[in-house]
């Protein structure tokens, strides 16, 4: 029996009890948290706002953003990969003035998301169509291609760095093979087996191709993680001629997009094909299972298999934006997941990709957590801006509950505790049914009492729910109180 059952099965007035943690995938009655949780997210306990995306005043190159890095430098360089569908643009901005660094050439196919890297002072592109480029963290460089003294480096759709090496994944026709520069010198690529690649420590890996193409590489000082479609692969460096020990720690959907997977850390979040799932390169754990998965699979447009990870290290949120299923293919929608109290929530708002800062997603002072809007967004897309803006409208949904187990209730009352916020910002809707395979019926939008803060009505019925709309902002949704009555005793 969930906590709010047991708070109000002996019908006392104005039994008070918690909102719980979002759990779409669990059955409505008796649910042991709540059933909807739209545009808040969880922090300390309780709900908290969502803040919408807002611009911040400038535009990348083409209007559609799809991959940007903050490169850690004292200036805080902001490089945003951009298409206008038929070229792609390297860019990059410096406070809120945006300036086009260089143009790609071949457009970039459905598939192809790029990815950037960051080795020392050098950020690195590859978007699997393109050779890879580079910039030496300023914007009077413009990016160029990325030559050395004994090679150059494949194309490749995913770059990262492990250890001492930069790394290039998803070669084109060997999807699920990696190429390494030489230990310390990003700039050289001798030919994998030869004497120089030998000495350098420089080779290549044909990996397990029942993995399905490689699509990330995540970071790590003495080890990385190569993500591919269908599994995870630790890379463990052991030096000498053998250079990296590669272990298989999971055999199945793991990302459906390259951007679709996050770092915090010594932990990677992923979203794929059948849930969300984290790992610590060790251990794989399914943190969506019962709670999440199929909400996320239902909502989700599945033929767009783009979607965007974003981490705010402030708020210990990751995001992963997606569009909505039945609504075309453009991002309008997000599903965040609190990584240290491991809670879930979502809500609405275009965002094309977000920012990230480094591999490890660290906090760069003054920009918050940054992102570029999606066409769906107000404003349309290719906005630079960040999620501080005007809180949405907020829904949150009780469990269904017995008032009176075993009997008929009569409802008398709903009290919303909610901190911070007007009362005549919150609304309640009572939901009810006489039996579990009913259809609900929702009495009009009801605003609380002036004196009591109660939301009155008087219902009578088996089963009932409470969902209360936010308006505006506020510090904390907590939970609530049920009043009722058995029926025929009032």
């Amino acid at each position: 029996m969930s906590d709010l059952a047991e708070k109000v099965q002996r019908i006392k007035p104005a039994e008070k009890f918690r909102f719980g943690e979002w759990l779409p995938d669990q059955a409505d009655l008796d649910n042991p948290g709540v059933t909807e949780a739209n545009n808040v997210l969880w922090s300390g306990g309780s709900y908290i706002p969502y803040n919408l995306f807002i611009p911040t005043g400038f535009k990348v190159p083409g209007g559609t953003a799809l991959s940007a890095l903050r490169g850690q430098t004292s200036s805080s360089i902001l490089y945003v990969a951009s298409t206008d569908g038929v070229s792609n643009f390297i860019s990059g901005a410096a406070g809120n003035s945006f300036n086009l660094v260089n143009l790609t050439g071949a457009p970039l196919a459905a598939a192809s998301i790029p990815s950037f890297a960051q080795y020392g002072t050098t950020i690195f592109y590859a978007d699997g169509v393109n050779p890879p480029q580079y910039n030496g963290l300023s914007l009077a460089n413009t990016f160029a291609k990325l030559t050395g003294p004994q090679g150059d480096p494949p194309i490749g759709l995913a770059i990262g760095v492990i250890g001492q090496f930069l790394i290039l994944g998803g070669l084109p026709g060997a999807s699920t093979t990696l190429q390494w520069s030489s230990i310390n010198q990003p700039f050289n690529w001798p030919t994998p087996g030869s004497a120089n690649a030998i000495a350098s420590q420089a080779g290549s890996q044909f990996l397990d191709y029942t993995l399905g193409p490689i699509i990330g590489i995540a970071q790590g000082d003495q080890w990385g993680l190569i993500i591919h479609v269908n599994g995870l692969e630790r890379v463990q460096y052991v030096g000498g001629d053998t250079v990296f020990q590669f272990d298989n720690i999971y055999r199945g959907p793991s990302a459906l997009s390259p951007q679709s997977w996050a770092k915090v850390g010594g932990r990677i979040y992923t979203c794929s094909g059948d849930g969300f799932i984290m790992t610590d390169g060790v251990s794989v754990k399914r943190i969506g299972d019962a709670r999440v998965d199929r909400w996320f699979q239902t909502n989700w447009n599945a033929g767009n298999p783009q979607i965007f990870a974003g981490v705010d290290p402030q708020r210990k949120i990751i995001y992963w934006s997606f569009p909505l299923i039945g609504t075309g293919n453009i991002p309008n929608a997000w599903i965040a997941y609190n990584y240290i109290e491991d809670k879930w929530t979502h809500g609405t708002d275009g965002i094309a990709c977000f920012v990230r800062a480094a591999d490890n997603w660290e906090y760069v002072p003054g920009y918050g957590m940054e992102a570029f809007s999606s066409a769906a967004a107000p404003q349309g897309g290719g906005y630079g801006g960040t999620l501080s803006g005007t809180p949405g409208v907020s829904v949150l949904r009780t469990a269904e509950i017995e008032l009176n187990p075993g009997g008929r209730a009569l409802f008398q009352g709903f009290r919303p505790q909610i901190a911070g916020l007007p009362g005549g910002a919150v609304t309640v809707r009572i939901g009810s049914r006489a039996r579990l395979g009913d259809q609900i019926t929702y009495t009009p939008i009801l605003q609380l009492n002036g004196q009591t803060n109660f939301a009155d009505a008087l219902v009578d019925a088996n089963y009932h729910r409470a969902e209360i709309t936010l308006n505006g902002n506020f510090n904390q949704a907590i939970g609530g109180e049920f009043k009722a009555e058995p029926s025929g005793y009032w």
